[in-house]
């Protein structure tokens, strides 16, 4: 890949967002790739004044990885889904069930999705 060799390996990680991964739907589709700064591990607190200035976040979660909008809640991150995804929001306990990998901060996706693939993958 072209862009792995333009990546400062200290600072940035490449990341995919799972073909049943529907947490950022519509606005990342699955397969979509990712640039994480593993940095920026603190969740940003809005208000934000849309949704495109909001931070997404690569979080490992039991299953693996998702890429969601977080907030903290004491010792809990609560996983947000953006508006239109067919998933629930999700809470567990951070750094037993969840940790944030980074902020995402540029991504490659589709542009098209099938029609009723979004309804019949969760």
């Amino acid at each position: 890949m072209v862009l792995w060799q333009y990546l400062d390996h200290k600072r940035w990680h490449l990341g995919y967002v799972g073909r049943r991964d529907w947490m950022a739907f519509p606005r990342l589709l699955p397969g979509a790739w990712l640039r994480i700064d593993g940095r920026h591990k603190h969740i940003e607190e809005g208000p934000w004044p849309n949704n495109y200035l909001r931070p997404f976040y690569f979080d490992k979660v039991p299953e693996g990885y998702t890429c969601c909008w977080v907030e903290r809640d004491l010792d809990d991150l609560v996983l947000i889904p953006y508006p239109g995804s067919p998933c629930s929001y999700r809470r567990l306990r951070h750094g037993k069930d969840a940790q944030i990998i980074g902020r995402v901060t540029w991504a490659a996706t589709r542009l098209v999705c099938n029609q009723g693939q979004a309804a019949t993958s969760q």
